[in-house]
């Protein structure tokens, strides 16, 4: 007589896979949802429904992507660029110190706006540094190697010029410029992600021309052909019998 199922058997039913239950969250993961998302919109079967939800997934899987991204390539430079941001703040804050010293002891109003123009600066390269855009690299205020390199130059010129107004209008604490350097970024992100899909699209269409004409040439192949008749022979049969 068969055995029953033991005491200690629990039966479990699992619930059915859904999109919007489990969001991923590693940058794989992702990335496979976002293919198989794009494969099902390839089929040109799909009811309009399931397209216009899979359109909807695949906006908000991009954007979620895009997001990961941003957040991976912050850390990276926050991780890469720690302590060379370290040494350069406590170098400034030394200077700082010792250019307030001197708009005490300035003996004139000349000199002491000379030194305040010094201190101002000293503060614009203070801000340079804590508020770099966490999606940049970044670039060094006292370089050791290319110094003289131009486009790190420019690169550093423009940025402490938006420090510089930034810090005049008083918005600098509300993180326009990394927010202003984030969405650039961002923008940068998807535009490839848009080229790479169009890309793949149109590969796959090249694919299917090539199939399609190679199906018809091996059809052309296949066909049979009437036999051709050799009318010159034909013709001189009838002149012999004449």
């Amino acid at each position: 007589m068969p055995k029953g199922p033991s005491k200690n058997f629990r039966k479990t039913f699992h619930k059915p896979y859904d999109d919007d239950d489990a969001v991923p969250t590693s940058l794989t993961a992702i990335k496979k949802r976002l293919r198989d998302t794009e494969r099902s919109l390839k089929h040109d079967k799909a009811s309009a429904k399931v397209r216009l939800e899979s359109e909807r997934s695949l906006k908000a899987l991009q954007m979620h992507l895009t997001d990961k991204q941003m957040n991976e390539i912050e850390k990276k430079f926050a991780l890469k660029y720690r302590m060379v941001k370290f040494f350069e703040r406590q170098k400034v804050l030394r200077k700082i110190k010792r250019a307030e010293k001197r708009v005490e002891d300035a003996s004139s109003d000349t000199e002491r706006y000379a030194e305040q123009a010094t201190l101002d600066e000293l503060k614009v390269d203070l801000n340079y540094i804590l508020h770099f855009p966490k999606t940049e690299k970044y670039v060094s205020l006292f370089p050791k190697f290319n110094a003289d390199n131009p486009q790190s130059s420019a690169r550093r010129i423009a940025i402490r010029g938006k420090i510089r107004e930034a810090m005049r209008n008083g918005v600098l604490e509300e993180g326009v410029i990394e927010r202003e350097f984030r969405e650039q970024k961002k923008q940068m992100i998807t535009s490839r992600m848009h080229a790479k899909a169009n890309r793949g699209t149109a590969k796959k269409r090249e694919r299917n021309d090539d199939n399609e004409q190679e199906g018809e040439g091996e059809e052309n192949r296949r066909r049979p052909t009437k036999p051709k008749v050799a009318k010159d022979a034909f013709f001189m049969g009838d002149s012999e019998d004449d």
